[in-house]
């Protein structure tokens, strides 16, 4: 592909989902090269760290989604190290009520069910 002089930004599309791979700068005198080349080397000059954030999330939240939630019984059957969803049927720690957990980034967040009349 020939690109004219140019700033571009590079993405993939995966199962409609879009991810940012990069920015690439082609001047009027850079030589020839395959795209990747261009992205290592538009990329030595750092990106935005918050680029780098909306990106590692982004990741996060895609493994995620492809990640099947769990069930278990009650909160202490939950491992130590858990990454994702977890639904818990009997959280001992909430009054018995079933509970649906995301352990991400290392942090765990909690969502209630609530019946709805």
């Amino acid at each position: 592909m020939e690109l004219s002089s140019g700033t571009y930004t590079v993405e993939t599309f995966d199962k409609s989902v879009r991810a940012y791979l990069g920015t690439i700068s082609v001047f009027s005198d850079s030589d020839d090269g395959p795209l990747n080349e261009f992205l290592i080397a538009s990329s030595a000059a750092g990106l935005n760290p918050v680029v780098d954030f909306v990106q590692s999330s982004l990741s996060e939240m895609i493994q995620l989604q492809q990640t099947p939630a769990k069930s278990v019984a009650v909160y202490a059957d939950i491992p130590s190290d858990a990454s994702g969803w977890y639904l818990v049927a009997s959280d001992e720690t909430k009054g018995g009520a079933p509970v649906v957990y995301l352990f991400a980034g290392g942090k765990r967040y909690w969502f209630a069910m609530v019946e709805d009349a």
